[in-house]
């Protein structure tokens, strides 16, 4: 007998057999949604090579290396994200429009999102997550609304840069940074949370503050379906085919992913955040999603002689819990991937799991033929445990006992699933 106490979640087993005829003839227009439209963010530089100044120097603190071993550089390459693609676009037609919106934005912004399989998709697009794309991303703000008046180093270099753009998009400008609504901008300068006289970059770069906000990582974390529209009762019709949604409001919308949401409602969310050195790096207390996953690590931002060693550099790993999928990708695209990078991703995604969760158990009490063993599962990061892909992810309690301390007898090994939702 094994009791675990995992506060408010019930364990509860049942089989669903759901059969469908045929696929939802919805289009793209069931898929729109505002912020940067195809062909409105100009041309981007070939991946990696054009960023060969952040490689090459320092494999440990690196921005290029550790990138390419993170599955944000690999989103375009998941075997598993390119079977959920798949398995989309059958059940309602162009829906892999919205998936590939943030697996492979430069694909999405250059128009070769369709068709919507990810068939007409580049080698460079395949980069997932690449560097201008996150360096040239704006806000979404109101036309003339400062979105951090506060600052001043914002306000006099990046402001008014920022007001240009978005005056070119004046007309599909997103309320909110959630479900793949990004803003990037069409002017090859890269922003970055360093002050322009503080950074020390050979190319034109911009102070954003917008970086350093947990509302940036918010952009493709927090997944809606826009076919569906929240109702009174608290259920989702589908909308009329071939309009987009009636509001873009992610909240209104059909829920698929939501770690950013879960974030906000955690303690980390708070000016002080929560103390969790096993996350931060250089600092002791998090609250927002760089802290832990880009968090700050001491180095040079690039291989420049003169360039600062600081002890804010934002190391690119973003590193989740995916210790899988790396070496299938590294297999699949061989002339793509860079495996030692890969490889060194997959050490920092056991680190974070094994972080991420603490086990307190109390001694096993016998009870005539019965050991009942109490559990108690502490959730330590800022969102749920397992979060992001809910199909996808599953954690387990694994409870072995042996009959002997040297541990050569094995009586009992089983596996309890902690439900799906995550707690």
């Amino acid at each position: 007998m094994l009791k675990f106490n995992l506060p408010a979640i019930l364990f509860v087993i049942s089989i669903t057999t759901l059969s469908y005829s045929q696929t939802v003839s919805t289009t793209l227009n069931d898929f729109f949604m505002p912020g940067s439209q195809p062909n409105e963010s100009g041309s981007f530089n070939s991946m990696p090579n054009n960023c060969g100044c952040h490689a090459s120097y320092d494999q440990n603190v690196e921005p290029m290396y550790i990138w390419r071993g993170t599955m944000m550089s690999q989103a375009a390459r998941d075997p598993l994200y390119l079977a959920a693609l798949t398995i989309a676009n059958q059940d309602a037609d162009f829906s892999g429009d919205l998936c590939i919106r943030c697996h492979a934005p430069r694909g999405w912004l250059g128009s070769r999102s369709t068709p919507t399989n990810g068939s007409a998709l580049t080698s460079d697009d395949r980069e997932g997550i690449f560097c201008d794309y996150c360096h040239r991303a704006v806000k979404p703000t109101e036309i003339g609304v400062n979105p951090y008046p506060t600052d001043p180093d914002y306000t006099s270099s990046t402001y008014s840069a920022d007001q240009t753009y978005l005056t070119t998009i004046s007309a599909h400008i997103p309320e909110t940074s959630g479900n793949g609504m990004y803003i990037i901008d069409s002017d090859d300068t890269r922003r970055g949370p360093y002050t322009e006289s503080d950074a020390q970059a050979t190319h034109i770069e911009r102070y954003s503050p917008f970086h350093s906000d947990a509302y940036f990582c918010g952009t493709c974390h927090d997944v809606s379906n826009p076919a569906f529209t929240l109702q009174p009762n608290g259920t989702y019709t589908l909308n009329n085919l071939n309009e987009p949604s009636p509001d873009f409001d992610p909240y209104t919308m059909f829920p698929v992913e939501r770690t950013f949401s879960e974030w906000k409602m955690s303690e980390y969310n708070t000016t002080q955040g929560v103390f969790a050195p096993q996350f931060g790096g250089n600092k002791d207390y998090v609250s927002t999603c760089q802290d832990c996953h880009l968090k700050d690590v001491t180095g040079k931002g690039c291989d420049k002689q003169n360039a600062p060693v600081r002890n804010d550099l934002p190391l690119h790993d973003m590193t989740g819990g995916n210790t899988f999928i790396p070496p299938l990708v590294a297999s699949l695209y061989p002339s793509e991937v860079n495996e030692a990078a890969l490889l060194s991703g997959i050490t920092r995604a056991t680190y974070m799991l094994q972080n991420a969760a603490t086990l307190e158990y109390q001694e096993p009490v016998i009870q005539s033929d019965d050991i009942l063993l109490r559990v108690k599962v502490t959730n330590e990061t800022g969102h749920k445990l397992p979060s992001g892909y809910p199909e996808g992810r599953r954690i387990w309690v694994n409870v072995k006992a042996y009959s002997d301390e040297a541990k050569q007898n094995l009586v009992l090994s089983r596996a309890h699933m902690i439900p799906q939702q995550g707690f």
